[in-house]
């Protein structure tokens, strides 16, 4: 019976190729499950219908008056219900509570003073002076370019010339024609000047038109987080008359203890019944606290 001497060493090759193509087939296989993953993952993008949808949600929550915190943040759980009021308003929107809701409303936060501060007056903060933009730029060079002609129109004129001529007026036909024919001639550096000046005005106009219209973009993003920014100040205020419930009870006369904090709590877990509360002159919250022991 013969032996092979190569046949140690083709079954090892074989053993590698098999080796190799498996681990190949494996990184298929994988790329084609995140291929699948990735059309399957919804993309979501905040708009102008998204942001309506958030601010609607954010007022109903602001309603039911139990998801602030004293520390001016949402309680645990508030996320999840603005993700419940989102999908009412605009179904299918695939908003989710976490990271989509809780980060606009986060950025919405973060970025209200900045914006605030770019749409403000174009002030210089350090100095208190006006700032020089794009329109005032090209009326500064507009004037410079009319006072740099009016200068070259009027030529220097020396009086000790004038006074020798007046003595000795020497006046000749050919002179006079040779006046009348000579154009008046401009020196190239003044045409290369008038016409650098003239691209920089034109290159300041498109660049006034691009900020006119990036300033009407800011703009409707303002809107929405003046909108939102009335919804945080709101939620504030009522926190603040919540706190203050209890003071106010206690300051009718005849309550027991036990009135005073079933009186204050009915109140205080209402935000309709607070607002209601402190637009009672005094003498009626009387009558009012009583109505709700009864």
């Amino acid at each position: 019976m013969s032996v092979d001497p190569l046949e140690p060493f083709v079954d090892d090759d074989e053993e590698e190729n098999d080796e190799q193509m498996s681990q190949s087939k494996a990184q298929a296989k994988s790329k084609q499950v995140g291929n699948n993953n990735n059309h399957t993952r919804p993309c979501v993008r905040w708009g102008y219908t998204e942001d309506q949808a958030l601010i609607s949600a954010l007022n109903d929550l602001m309603d039911y008056g139990r998801w602030k915190a004293d520390n001016d943040q949402f309680k645990s759980g508030a996320y999840v219900k603005l993700e419940i009021l989102m999908e009412q308003k605009l179904p299918r929107c695939g908003m989710k509570a976490k990271p989509h809701i809780e980060s606009r409303v986060k950025l919405l936060r973060n970025q209200f003073n900045i914006i605030a501060e770019m749409l403000g007056p174009n002030a210089n903060r350090a100095t208190g002076e006006s700032v020089e933009g794009p329109k005032d730029a090209i009326e500064r060079i507009d004037e410079e370019e009319r006072g740099g002609q009016q200068e070259q129109d009027v030529t220097p004129i020396d009086l000790e010339e004038i006074n020798i001529m007046d003595e000795h007026p020497i006046i000749s036909e050919n002179s006079i024609m040779l006046e009348c024919s000579t154009p008046p001639i401009t020196p190239p550096g003044s045409r290369n000047t008038k016409r650098a000046r003239i691209e920089t005005i034109e290159a300041l106009k498109e660049y006034s038109t691009k900020i006119d219209k990036m300033s009407d973009v800011m703009q409707n993003a303002v809107d929405h987080i003046w909108r939102l920014a009335n919804y945080f100040q709101h939620e504030s205020d009522s926190a603040n008359r919540r706190l203050q419930v209890t003071d106010e009870v206690m300051k009718i006369e005849g309550l027991t203890h036990e009135e005073v904090i079933i009186a204050s709590r009915k109140i205080a877990l209402n935000p309709l019944e607070v607002d209601f509360f402190f637009t009672l002159p005094e003498d009626y919250r009387t009558t009012y606290v009583r109505s709700l022991l009864v």
